[in-house]
């Protein structure tokens, strides 16, 4: 197990680690916000079904916004980043 100092020395690195991933993360929004409303990167609803016909019921209450799509992989770049860059030593 771990004595006192060795717990709270890990548990410092590990915070420290996350404040940094998430500081990461929010330097890499709006990055790829503009990117995904650039590209459009978000789903594109169904006007027809699969045997053709319209969707007349759904289209009717549908909501139009555009949200993009695919935001976790922020976190995935985020916390790979920290990782690779600090980490290499292990």
């Amino acid at each position: 197990m771990f004595s006192g100092e060795q717990f709270i020395q890990k548990t410092t690195v590990i915070l420290l680690l996350s404040l940094l991933s998430f500081l990461v993360a929010m330097l890499l929004t709006p990055i790829y916000t503009h990117y995904a409303y650039k590209h459009k990167l978000w789903k594109r609803h169904r006007t027809h079904s699969t045997t053709g016909e319209t969707l007349k019921i759904i289209a009717k209450f549908r909501i139009k916004r555009d949200v993009p799509l695919m935001a976790g992989l922020i976190t995935v770049a985020a916390v790979s980043a920290v990782t690779v860059v600090l980490n290499l030593n292990r």
